[in-house]
């Protein structure tokens, strides 16, 4: 009797997620079960500590992780049936299921005789002599659909039952288990006890298990796993242990493919992307996927498939007896309760003082469980009521088995341990209780951590674990939003939770997070139109939004009026716009000293640029690689100001921001009119925005630095004054006098990083000390602007890679310089080939150097 012929379906499988296998010498085998431990799994990285104990620590751990070896081949591990005994786990996200999907359809496509039934863990047997009819029954529901195999009088059972049987003892039978952490530990020790004694009367019997790793080790290894079931001490296994690793970079781009590849890239979050999000991102339909705009929109539409095949796995009941928004609120509340937690061991510093030492990685797991129960039903009963059933919807949600906590735990005689599956995971559910049910002292609470998301010089004031729920809080979309009986209404809780990112009560400022909310907050206060929309619709929108935010740019009558209109929740976000955006025009018309600043830096020097919307203009230059000569369009008419942003100036918008870098004054050493210094992109774009202007395009930054200048040849000049590289002294502040203009047509960008590279370490052989001075020393070019090359680099506001014509040479491009923003003109200890006008650099939009800095451009709005 053959087994039913299967065709490959590759495309719902992860081909190119790695696999690796536990490699332990003979004298290594007692040792087993403490390589599956969570901190001593490959995938969760290294700890850069300088403590000598946690040094130690991570040695030991360094020296477990390395007996994880990668697979070459996937596809040749699993489809091998020389592997009779295998336990598959995951250390973060998921895979280990679909690894054994796709073992099924290896092993009966590479070898038409070997069966494999594919079962979850609790519809196992508790008793051994039931196995065999259980796998004949199986063997059926796959047989339901084909043709009768045999035919008279013999029941299916008398025919299937020897032929099942005779495969297990042939070795051409195998058992794939799923879900060895999704069953009561008390009725699971039951079945894998029996599998045990089963696989022992059939010793050729292939078998195949997968669970997550706290299962493996601490409620199955004796009753399944271990080599003797009678000793508690033995930890030895005639089992091989395989681990299913997250994605890499290279594997997520064939995974997505390379569009939603970039797309995922673009929403430029550094976080940990689960098998399971990716799925959801890539069957998103194309429509669904023009409205994705932050990494919370991707999470949000993966929530809802996820917990729906939480209520059908095997172990669930068809009515559970919770629904979905309960399940949603229950997650929340717990993770929420986790973040919060006064001690929370996600951080190991001191909470009190908001530091954490460097090098400390975050871990899972939560020490009081019975403290922790009441915080969350308290929360639960506060949006539900005190009649709600909590013990009973809470017992319903324990036996869902959700597969974002390891919920397992519950079931244990004294538990005093929770784990969430992934930590990126825990922080989206945390962001959705904040935009959902928080109340105002968890609003109060989050306000005051801005801090661990504020960009420093110093890592140890950061608290990493508090990132990710405020990049979720900042992008969550509307769907989430819902109104309850409490007298908030749907965007009550989001922009009460936001608000003291834009308020001027804290003494500094989050700039990341102002950004990251800015386009949900236009669009929900009705100047952005769409969520799908790009990046020159949000500088419309922003432009538009301080038009009607300045006094003296008052719009009419009947756009004012029409304010009115709108419903409370779009008033509540204008009004907060208008606050924010209202900041800058009180300082500039009052009569202080910060009035005198914004008109001495800003105001009084503004320079027009000879531009238009719609005109053409040259850029680049014939000896450039990545930005040769041709025609590009404005899209507006601008001005720029004919300073760089001073330090003084800034100062008005986060007045603690210079003390975070301990050089800052070392390189500025005019603290007044010295130019601003260590601006990362975040810094720059929501600085331009406070003061009503916003980023230049590098094209615009390119046209007003050159200003027109064209060689004797008709080419675009160098610099602003021609080509002759002898009156560089006279405009511009940078290294040497008469630098040599090397030139670098069609050479790869990565070697003009070495000689920068180079040239750095010869200035610090030299012991030379780099210094910025007061602003407008030099002269100015045509359009009157100051400092336009040389000095410090320009922040730009558009990608280094989204002028592709731009490039000669794509195969010499890094293939993520997307992600990235553009510098341009140079900087103060630049060499030739830097300080000019047509030069593009890159950096990552939350990096910041001591020589990143940026100018305020001014949109001209018809």
């Amino acid at each position: 009797m053959p087994a039913p012929s299967i065709q490959i379906d590759l495309p719902k499988f992860i081909p190119q997620q790695s696999i690796y296998s536990l490699q332990l010498t003979p004298s290594e085998r007692f040792r087993a079960r403490d390589y599956l431990q969570l901190e001593k799994l490959p995938d969760l990285g290294t700890s850069r500590s300088d403590d000598p104990e946690l040094q130690r620590s991570e040695e030991m751990a360094r020296e477990y992780r390395n007996r994880w070896v990668e697979e070459p081949s996937r596809f040749a591990l699993l489809a091998d049936p020389s592997h009779r005994r295998v336990c598959i786990t995951v250390s973060a996200g998921t895979g280990k299921s679909k690894a054994l999907e796709q073992l099924v359809v290896l092993r009966q496509a590479f070898d038409p005789n070997h069966l494999v039934i594919l079962v979850h863990f609790g519809q196992l047997p508790n008793d051994p002599n039931e196995f065999l009819s259980f796998l004949v029954e199986e063997y059926q529901r796959v047989l339901e659909d084909l043709p009768p195999l045999v035919t008279g009088n013999l029941s299916p059972v008398d025919s299937v039952l020897p032929y099942i049987q005779s495969l297990a003892r042939s070795g051409t039978l195998t058992i794939a288990v799923d879900g060895l952490d999704e069953v009561n530990v008390v009725d699971g020790k039951k079945k894998a006890y029996a599998l045990r004694r089963f696989l022992r009367r059939y010793p050729k019997c292939c078998c195949c298990v997968a669970g997550r790793p706290y299962a493996i080790a601490e409620f199955y290894w004796r009753e399944l796993l271990s080599a003797d079931e009678e000793c508690d001490d033995d930890a030895s296994s005639v089992w091989e242990f395989w681990l299913v690793v997250s994605f890499t970079s290279q594997q997520m781009r064939q995974y997505l493919g390379e569009g939603r590849y970039k797309d995922l890239l673009l929403l430029q979050a550094d976080i940990e992307f689960t098998p399971r999000v990716l799925e959801a991102f890539r069957t998103l339909p194309r429509e669904a996927l023009s409205r994705v705009r932050s990494v919370a929109d991707v999470f949000w539409n993966s929530v809802d498939k996820s917990l729906r095949l939480d209520r059908d796995k095997p172990s669930s009941t068809v009515d559970c007896g919770i629904e979905h928004a309960e399940v949603l609120d229950f997650l929340s509340a717990c993770a929420i309760t986790l973040a919060m937690w006064q001690h929370d061991p996600t951080s190991l510093g001191d909470r009190k003082s908001g530091r954490v030492v460097s090098g400390q990685e975050p871990v899972r797991q939560l020490s009081g469980l019975t403290k922790f129960r009441e915080l969350v039903f308290g929360r639960m009963r506060r949006i539900y009521g005190t009649d709600w059933p909590v013990e009973k919807k809470w017992s319903a949600l324990l036996r869902m088995n959700s597969s974002h906590v390891e919920f397992g735990f519950f079931s244990l005689p004294e538990p005093d341990s929770l784990y969430w599956r992934n930590a990126t995971d825990r922080d989206f559910f945390a962001a959705l209780w904040m935009v959902r049910s928080s109340d105002e002292a968890e609003r109060d609470w989050f306000a005051t951590r801005q801090s661990s998301v504020v960009a420093s010089q110093f890592e140890a004031i950061r608290l990493p674990e508090l990132n990710e729920v405020w990049w979720f809080i900042c992008g969550m979309p509307s769907e989430a939003f819902i109104e309850r009986d409490d007298g908030y209404d749907e965007l009550g809780r989001w922009l009460q939770t936001i608000a003291p990112l834009y308020s001027t009560d804290l003494p500094y400022r989050a700039t990341e997070l102002m950004y990251r909310c800015w386009p949900n907050l236009l669009h929900r206060a009705g100047f952005l139109k769409t969520r799908s929309w790009n990046e020159y619709e949000l500088l419309e929108a922003t432009t538009h939004a301080q038009t009607f935010c300045d006094p003296k740019r008052l719009p009419d009558q009947a756009e004012r009026t029409s304010v009115r209109l709108l419903a409370a929740p779009k008033v509540n976000a204008l009004r907060l716009i208008v606050e924010f955006l209202g900041q800058y025009p009180a300082l500039r018309d009052s009569e202080s000293d910060a009035a005198k600043i914004c008109h001495e830096d800003l105001e009084d020097h503004w320079c027009e640029c000879e531009s238009s919307a719609g005109m053409v203009v040259r850029v680049g230059h014939s000896d450039e690689s990545d930005n040769v000569e041709r025609l590009k369009t404005l899209p507006q008419k601008y001005s720029l100001c004919a300073y760089q942003v001073t330090s003084r100036l800034y100062r008005l918008f986060d007045g603690e921001r210079e003390w975070r870098y301990g050089a800052y004054h070392i390189y500025s050493a005019d603290r007044e009119r010295g130019v601003a210094i260590f601006l990362n992109w975040y810094d720059s774009m929501m600085f331009c925005i406070w003061c009503h202007g916003y980023l230049p395009s590098e094209w615009e930054l390119e046209h007003a630095s050159r200003a027109g200048c064209r060689s004797s040849n008709g080419r675009n000049a160098i610099w602003h004054w021609g080509d002759d590289e002898t009156l560089i002294e006279k405009h511009a502040r940078t290294e040497g006098r008469r630098v040599d203009t090397v030139k670098f047509r069609k050479h790869r960008p990565n070697l003009k990083r070495l000689y920068v590279t180079l040239f750095k370490l010869w200035r610090w052989a030299r012991g030379k000390t780099d210094g910025y001075d007061t602003i407008g020393q030099f002269t100015p070019n045509r359009y009157g602007l100051y400092d336009t090359i040389g000095d410090v680099w320009h922040w730009c506001r558009n990608r280094y890679a989204e002028e592709e014509d731009a490039v000669d040479n794509q195969a010499n491009r890094k293939t993520d310089d997307f992600v990235h923003r553009v510098l341009r003109g140079g900087r103060l200890n630049g060499i030739g080939f830097l300080v000019r006008c047509s030069y593009r650099y890159l950096s990552a939009p939350s990096v910041t150097r001591e020589h990143y800095g940026c100018r305020v451009s001014r949109i001209h709005r018809t």
